[in-house]
């Protein structure tokens, strides 16, 4: 920490934010891909308990911790040490994986191929030869997820965004935004230039490795004449359930939501924590149920939604004055436990008025 001060600042009170200097250059990203590594591999080898996720930008790298194991003067103590036993990056030069991502510039895949070259002042075969000369470091994964924000880009193609952005960009287009470029992982609304496509899946949810790139990979663009795009390919038969369907949504009310007690550890990649607002509330009534504690349900605010119920149905409702939101559960189960109710095929839910008197009857006589 010689050469420039590395600031351990607290993020809330179950983080820490490790910043560098703030400025983007690759010097900087070198960095925090050096510390990054560091701090990853204590925590992998249990020097740092409690980790939740680690996650670089371009001049920072957030450690978020579960305060139930640790605290912030723990985890800033521990980093402290860490920095200090490994000054800089400078005599460890680290092998950056180069991943080659095939390009159809122009066309039906790049409809602002030729305003970009009008632009700029280039033609489009210049335009299209400086975008794909560079490798273009990764310096963080965000926005959308698995989107990489990139460095490198010639600053004779910088354009700016599009007046008015469109609806639908469809995934794996190639863009420009002022002195950025980037690529869609999926489809998305958005304003960038899009001058080519390409057939590489930057996420995938259907693959055991859903992320193609990662924060201190190198991207090469590299120009081809088609493209293999037949569409998202979700059809892998062992992420798709064989269930029959439950329950039919008759009508939502404000703010329901599917949710489960959310995920930690995607953050560097662009996918936040998310979650049910009462996770308490929802792990209970799945243990009633025998389900998972994290499995999915139903997280109804306000006002609970109409369901119309299409078989015999197990389900359970946490409608407790003391807690924000409703969780309501269609599954089968061979128990039933208190404020669990068995409800008939064509029958339906609204209120909680409505089976009030049920669960009564379940909790006096369980």
């Amino acid at each position: 920490m010689d050469k420039y001060k590395i600031n351990l600042v607290d993020a809330g009170d179950s983080a820490v934010s490790i910043r560098f200097p703030q400025e983007i250059s690759e010097k900087i990203h070198r960095e925090v891909i050096y510390y990054l590594d560091l701090i990853r591999s204590s925590a992998l080898e249990g020097k740092i308990p409690g980790v939740l996720d680690i996650v670089p930008s371009y001049a920072a790298i957030l450690l978020r911790f579960d305060p139930l194991i640790t605290d912030g003067e723990t985890i800033k103590n521990t980093l402290e040490e860490i920095l200090i036993s490994n000054p800089s990056s400078a005599a460890h030069k680290s092998q950056r994986r180069v991943i080659e991502i095939p390009v159809v510039y122009g066309g039906e895949y790049g409809p602002d191929l030729e305003a970009v070259a009008e632009h700029t002042g280039l033609s489009t075969e210049e335009v299209i030869r400086l975008h794909s000369e560079p490798e273009y470091p990764v310096y963080m994964i965000g926005f959308l997820a698995g989107f990489p924000y990139l460095g490198g880009l010639n600053p004779a193609l910088a354009t700016p965004r599009l007046a008015s952005p469109r609806l639908s960009v469809p995934a794996g287009s190639v863009g420009i935004a002022d002195k950025q470029t980037g690529i869609y992982p999926v489809e998305s609304p958005g304003g960038w230039q899009i001058i080519g496509r390409t057939d590489a899946k930057l996420y995938d949810p259907y693959s055991d490795k859903p992320f193609l790139v990662s924060a201190g990979d190198v991207i090469k663009f590299v120009p081809v004449d088609k493209l293999n795009i037949n569409g998202d390919d979700n059809s892998n038969s062992e992420n798709k359930s064989e269930c029959e369907p439950a329950l039919r949504i008759l009508s939502s009310g404000p703010l329901t939501t599917i949710q489960d007690l959310g995920r930690n550890g995607y953050m560097d990649k662009g996918i936040s924590v998310c979650g049910a607002m009462d996770a308490n509330a929802l792990a209970e009534l799945n243990l009633m149920l025998g389900n998972s504690a994290s499995a999915a349900g139903l997280e109804a605010t306000f006002i609970t939604p109409r369901i119309e119920f299409l078989r015999d149905t197990i389900f359970a409702v946490s409608p407790s004055k003391q807690r924000p939101a409703r969780f309501l559960r269609a599954l089968p189960c061979k128990k039933v436990f208190a404020r669990i109710l068995l409800l008939q095929a064509e029958s339906t839910f609204h209120q909680y008025s409505e089976v009030a008197p049920q669960i009564s009857k379940i909790e006096s006589e369980g």
